[in-house]
């Protein structure tokens, strides 16, 4: 059975120039060999810290960033070898909710018209079905009908959030890839974004590839979770699977990088301190990307890249000593 979504073999690298004729003088490795599966009405969580590729992922999946080498399959089709009109036809399934609620919505636009555009942009609907569609898709999300005549200065993070939750259901998608979405609002105002998301993931049945670095986030609202390191992923599994008892030596440290309210609990848990800096991904270590930081490497860590391998359980680990 084929997977809604279907990422194999994801690689994107950009250019570093330098000089007067801006020559290439090496590359980012941004996201080197990615593969994951999403299906349909489930949510996948991307996580890992700030700078290992999530977005660079997210953007690729959705069509933003062309990669260098992969393929996005959704629903059976790769996405990476569509073009001009093949590709727009099917964009409209697939719809982006962006980081900054600040910079992803036009100043100069009234909320109508932000809402309104992609159904100009790819539908022939009349203006005042066009109308009557934005104003439906102002109460899903929350906010008074009225509020398509205001621009979006006039409102909050939490508000401007629920428009591009609006904008990004305008179309009708199947797919929805949020990055971080609610990273640069409020404790209180993302509980109800995330409370938002789910409402509408089951009243339109919606499958979501939720990007964060929150981990209390993402244990939430994911039923798999994919943990990235360095532009790969080290581990995938169900949520349950990956926070009850993580396998790969990065996923441990990470949860335990997570704050605990109950003294008792913080006391007992073991604390796992990485030594050393992320490498950089214009010249990434040899073998396994984590060698560098990972308390339990050997030799071969240095000298061979592990391949991520099926457990017994299900999930998937790229780490030798599993």
């Amino acid at each position: 059975m084929t997977s809604f979504v279907e990422v194999l073999g994801l690689k994107k690298d950009f250019a570093v120039r330098r000089g007067i004729w801006q020559r290439q003088v090496g590359a980012v490795h941004a996201v080197d060999d990615v593969n994951f599966q999403l299906d349909r009405g489930k949510t996948l969580g991307l996580v890992g810290e700030s700078g290992c590729g999530k977005t660079t992922v997210a953007r690729m999946v959705v069509q933003l960033l062309r990669p260098t080498q992969g393929q996005v399959l959704f629903k059976g089709k790769d996405l990476v070898s569509m073009k001009g009109s093949e590709l727009r036809e099917i964009r409209p399934k697939i719809q982006m909710i962006f980081q900054d609620p600040y910079a992803s919505l036009n100043p100069r636009m009234t909320v109508g018209t932000l809402i309104e555009e992609p159904l100009i942009e790819h539908t022939d609907m009349s203006r005042s079905d066009r109308h009557e569609r934005v104003l439906e898709l102002t109460q899903v999300v929350g906010l008074d009908p009225s509020s398509v005549e205001r621009y979006p200065h006039e409102f909050s993070g939490g508000q401007r959030q629920r428009i591009g939750v609006a904008r990004a259901l305008a179309l009708q998608p199947e797919l929805l890839v949020c990055d971080e979405p609610v990273s640069a609002l409020d404790l209180s105002i993302q509980a109800q974004i995330i409370n938002l998301l789910e409402d509408i993931q089951d009243k339109f049945n919606l499958t979501y590839l939720f990007i964060s670095h929150d981990l209390g986030i993402i244990r939430h609202i994911c039923d798999t979770v994919a943990v990235m390191y360095l532009g790969k992923i080290v581990e995938t599994g169900s949520a349950q699977e990956v926070y009850g008892d993580p396998q790969h030596p990065y996923t441990e440290a990470l949860l335990a990088s997570v704050p605990v309210a109950n003294p008792t609990d913080r006391h007992q848990r073991k604390r796992i301190i990485l030594s050393g800096e992320i490498p950089s991904s214009t010249m990434p270590p040899s073998g396994c990307n984590f060698h560098t930081r990972c308390p339990l490497a050997e030799q071969q860590c240095s000298e061979t890249s592990p391949e991520l391998r099926r457990l017994s359980d299900g999930r998937l680990v790229a780490c030798h000593l599993v």
